[in-house]
């Protein structure tokens, strides 16, 4: 398998060199989801959050992300700006954020997330400020800050201090996940771009990731390649292609530059990695898939079923501290799982 591992990583790069295209970011202990001992298939049934059809409390048109306050309260962020609260049956509760520039508004939400000492942070990028407030939804102060993205609907902003602010970047020219202090000044960056500044198809730089602040270990995936990266706290990185065996057809087809046709679009696959005590959790093709750490153990594919017994869609994934919340963008929908589902596997 390693010989293997390192043939991935020079072809790749050797075979892209005509298209100035650098892969290098493969050149690492890649291997397959084949690996485990077996995988099985199970249906999981969701339960909806919150549906735009029959709920008459709030109208929410662009979710894009949702952070839990209490096991009783979640607020949730609509592109179209505002941040609400919804209790823990998804019923609508109280503005927290209405639309505009003033105290207590918000002109195009982009993020939320929440500090260890439990001040929330809203990422506004139609004004390139963040917003501190606290659990109450009392504006603290707002602070501008020119990195933060006014082109993008959504990121995955992480706060390791006060000031010190991680969130994933698609158009920098260097790295896809940066470290900033909190002006917006550059500090460090974690993950390099697959495709460079200028180059298509950008939006291949676009990913996911979870951060354990306390381990100093950080799971990511390019949202559009189906591989999850693992960086243990001394640095070293690992990877695992979810594919039953490595392709490495479909992997320079995903890198390569896109034709003349104009269309450089990219098919996200993974829209959410994350840890559940011993196993990770990966929202991959509109499916569930759960690795256990112990590869003696049975890789689970969960096919999804809502309250109709269909199958949604879903375009993004949260994790909160007891939840992982799937959001339907084209239908207004958002999913929620208990993470104790992933951690009795």
């Amino acid at each position: 398998m390693k010989n293997l591992i390192l043939f991935l990583g020079f072809f790749l790069t050797a075979s892209c060199v005509d298209k100035q295209k650098d892969i290098s970011f493969l050149q690492k202990e890649i291997t397959s989801i084949n690996d485990w001992y077996q995988t099985v298939s199970d249906t999981l049934y969701i339960d909806t959050f919150y549906d735009v059809e029959t709920s008459n409390d709030i109208l929410l048109e662009q979710v894009n992300s949702v952070i839990e306050i209490s096991k009783e309260k979640f607020w949730v962020s609509d592109f179209l700006g505002k941040v609400i609260e919804l209790d823990a049956n998804g019923r609508f509760t109280k503005t927290i954020l209405k639309t505009g520039k003033g105290p207590q508004e918000v002109l195009k939400p982009i993020g939320l997330t929440k500090s260890s000492d439990n001040t929330i942070y809203v990422f506004d990028g139609g004004q390139q400020i963040f917003i501190e407030l606290d659990t109450l939804g009392n504006e603290l102060k707002r602070v501008k800050n020119a990195s933060i993205p006014s082109t993008v609907m959504s990121i995955s902003p992480v706060v390791l201090d006060e000031n010190r602010l991680l969130w994933n970047k698609i158009f920098h020219d260097k790295f896809a996940l940066i470290e900033w202090d909190s002006l917006g000044n550059f500090k460090e960056g974690w993950i390099e771009n697959i495709i460079p500044l200028g180059k298509q198809p950008i939006m291949l730089n676009n990913l996911v990731y979870d951060y354990d602040y306390k381990m100093n270990t950080l799971l990511y995936a390019f949202k559009p390649l189906p591989i999850i990266f693992m960086r243990n706290e001394v640095n070293e990185t690992n990877g695992v292609y979810l594919g039953q065996e490595i392709n490495l057809r479909e992997l320079e087809e995903i890198t390569s530059e896109k034709k003349e046709d104009g269309n450089n679009g990219v098919k996200n696959l993974i829209k959410a990695v994350f840890k559940v005590g011993s196993n990770t959790v990966v929202a991959y093709n509109n499916n569930i898939l759960v690795l256990p750490d112990n590869k003696t153990n049975a890789v689970v594919e969960f096919v999804l079923a809502n309250d109709s017994n269909e199958k949604p869609i879903f375009h993004y994934g949260y994790k909160t501290q007891h939840h992982f919340f799937l959001i339907d963008a084209y239908n207004r929908k958002i999913y929620n799982i208990p993470l104790e589902m992933f951690d009795k596997i």
